[in-house]
C-alpha cells in the first residue's frame, strides 16, 4: 500500500515537474516574441499617400553545391572507383530463364485453348493474349 501511494506521489511530481517546465519555455517564447516586435516601426514616407516600400526579396540559389563540399575526397575517390558493370573474382552472376508456356494457338486450335485453360487455372490469361512464337 505504500509502495502505492509512493508511486502516486513520484507521478504527480514528474507531472508537475514537466508542467512547470512547459510554462517556462511557453513564457521564455513569449518574452522573446514582444521583445522582438518592440522594435520602433520604420520611418514614414515622405508623403502620406504612398506605402511605405517593401525591401525586395533576395532570389534562392537553388544551385548545386561543388561535390567536394558534399562529399570528401577520400569518399569521392570511393564512389568514381565502383563500377558494377565490371565482373570482380568474388561475384557471381547467373542468368535464369522462365520455361516456355506452350499455349495451344495455332490455327484451329481454339477449341484445344478451352481445355487447357482448364488444366491451367493460373495460366489461363495466355488464351486471351498468346504469344506467338517464329
Amino acid at each position: 500500500m505504500t509502495e502505492i501511494r509512493a508511486l502516486r506521489r513520484m507521478t504527480g511530481l514528474v507531472g508537475t515537474t514537466v508542467a512547470l517546465l512547459a510554462v517556462a519555455a511557453l513564457a521564455q517564447a513569449q518574452s522573446a516574441t514582444s521583445a522582438g516586435s518592440s522594435a520602433p516601426n520604420p520611418t514614414p514616407s515622405k508623403t502620406h499617400g504612398a506605402k511605405a516600400s517593401r525591401p525586395t526579396p533576395q532570389r534562392l540559389d537553388l544551385k548545386a553545391p561543388p561535390l567536394n563540399h558534399v562529399y570528401s575526397q577520400k569518399e569521392l575517390r570511393y564512389i568514381l572507383a565502383y563500377d558494377p558493370d565490371e565482373d570482380s573474382d568474388t561475384e557471381v552472376r547467373v542468368k535464369g530463364s522462365t520455361p516456355a508456356v506452350n499455349v495451344p494457338v495455332t490455327p484451329g486450335n481454339q477449341l484445344l485453348a478451352l481445355p487447357w485453360a482448364l488444366l491451367h487455372p493460373t495460366q489461363a490469361w495466355r488464351v486471351f493474349t498468346p504469344i506467338e512464337q517464329p
